[in-house]
């Protein structure tokens, strides 16, 4: 991940991701920006990124809550 933060620091966007909280809100282009240095530095492909995106929802924190709290309605009582 340093490698992609000082990637993105000599184009301008300084990024630590440490401070970065997971609800935090990022400009957009800054998100595609991650994606696309990442992708250059480790090296990744189309299919990659793509994987990665179609996974994104089984991980996701707040789907992760929302299958928890709103499908359960003993829990909501």
């Amino acid at each position: 991940m340093k490698k992609v933060e000082a990637r993105l620091r000599k184009l301008g966007y300084p990024l630590d991701f440490r401070k970065l909280k997971a609800v935090e809100r990022v400009p957009l282009n800054f998100s595609y920006s991650v994606v696309l240095v990442a992708r250059e530095v480790f090296n990744w492909r189309d299919s990659d990124i793509f994987d990665m995106g179609n996974n994104a929802p089984e991980y996701s924190f707040v789907v992760k809550m929302a299958m928890k709290y709103l499908l359960s309605t003993k829990k909501n009582f």
